[in-house]
């Protein structure tokens, strides 16, 4: 940390970080890359560091142990990879063996002994795992079944919310999505309790992302196309099920049931998105219990779209 606490005063060198910290220039290399890795600090492209705004917002000119981890653990479970190796420890695996499958995933320049031990010091330093290995989050943090109205925020931390989006979406899903997407989907099931017009709003975002960039990944429909396209509905509709090329020649890379599930989706969003209804001039009231409702369908629509355009399954 004391890389990102020195960047966050002012830019600084590869020499101004060995000076500042006394240790050596492959360590000072080594924690540079970790903290780029974890997003924390940005390479300015001109052999300059610098401290992300979130990230040194947070931090005072001289923080405590206790704030530094706590900064730390913030970003390193916002990191993706780090979520799948802990999905495995609580799936019963060992951390070598959790590295292993993490490392199927995930391309790292370094041997599975160097990344297991890695992220065993990560985790030990922030508390998540123990002195064994085991890890240390409670049953509710893993197996978030349901989430009702009555749900209490304080047992949806972030790390419980990224485990579940794991565990539901699957690690190949998962591993797919962008940080901004995952980003949006984590903060809309954190806030859906007290702003459910916003966590519609978030989930919404990342399908309509998704959706735009499963139309990509297809390769045969013409980018002009989708760019032209505005909206959860018209990308469902008129992209991924009802496409046509140039020629006039039809094609559908989505079930119907998926076309109407995204359009009805696309419906919740626009309730949550548009002020007033043009026709009555009236504004939606939107519960909690809609937005967790229309939140989980739209995470189940992005599985079940994945698996289908990519294998041709049937599952939601």
């Amino acid at each position: 940390m004391d890389i990102v606490i020195r960047s966050s005063y002012s830019k600084a060198s590869l020499d101004s970080l060995e000076k500042y910290t006394g240790k050596s220039k492959p360590y000072v290399k080594s924690a540079v890359d970790a903290a780029c890795l974890l997003r924390m600090i940005d390479n300015q492209d001109n052999g300059y560091f610098a401290t992300v705004k979130q990230c040194s917002e947070l931090l005072t000119a001289k923080p405590s142990e206790e704030l530094k981890i706590a900064v730390f653990r913030k970003w390193l479970q916002a990191w993706e990879p780090f979520i799948l190796f802990l999905r495995h420890l609580a799936m019963g695996d060992s951390l070598e063996v959790s590295a292993r499958r993490l490392s199927s995933f995930y391309s790292f320049n370094k041997d599975i002994k160097a990344i297991f031990e890695l992220l065993s010091l990560w985790a030990k330093t922030c508390n998540l795992i123990d002195a064994k290995g085991s890890l240390i989050i409670k049953e509710y943090e893993l197996e978030v079944k349901e989430l009702t109205e009555d749900f209490s925020r304080d047992l949806l931390d972030d790390v419980g919310v990224r485990l579940y989006l794991n565990r539901v979406l699957g690690d190949e899903v998962f591993q797919w999505l962008t940080h901004s997407e995952l980003e949006e989907l984590v903060v809309s099931l954190l806030t859906y309790q007290d702003n459910p017009r916003s966590a519609i709003e978030c989930s919404g975002r990342a399908y309509e992302d998704i959706l735009r960039r499963l139309s990509v990944e297809i390769g045969t429909i013409d980018i002009k196309k989708i760019r032209a396209k505005s909206g959860i509905s018209e990308l469902a509709n008129n992209v991924l099920y009802a496409y046509r090329d140039d020629s006039g020649t039809a094609y559908s890379f989505i079930n119907t049931k998926q076309r109407d599930i995204s359009q009805a989706i696309g419906s919740i969003r626009n309730m949550a998105g548009h002020s007033m209804e043009a026709k009555s001039m009236e504004r939606w009231e939107l519960s909690s219990t809609a937005a967790i409702g229309k939140i989980l369908t739209t995470i189940s629509s992005i599985r079940s779209l994945f698996h289908y355009i990519k294998y041709s399954k049937y599952l939601f």
